[in-house]
């Protein structure tokens, strides 16, 4: 399934929480430098969807905030393990 998410690197708390359009909106602690944040998002992630980090990729927006994921999960069960991260 495709995700899109916005992601804030640089937060003081990990945190996830859907907006009125759908998107994702994503805190995490990790800071923007040398692909740093991509990694701890899908570790993040990962870890939340409780499915493996190989199964989990961006698909664009690699330097944007606004990024497009793939995830190798049902959409219900990606979907239903957001909300209960959140």
């Amino acid at each position: 399934m495709l995700l899109h998410v916005h992601v804030k690197p640089g937060a003081q708390k990990d945190s996830l929480a859907k907006t009125d359009d759908g998107i994702w909106k994503i805190h995490i602690r990790a800071q923007p430098v040398d692909g740093k944040a991509n990694k701890y998002l899908i570790e993040y992630l990962s870890k939340c969807l409780s499915i493996a980090n190989n199964k989990i990729e961006i698909k664009k927006g690699e330097t944007n905030a606004h990024k497009t994921m793939q995830i190798d999960a049902e959409e219900s069960e990606v979907i239903e393990r957001l909300y209960g991260c959140s």
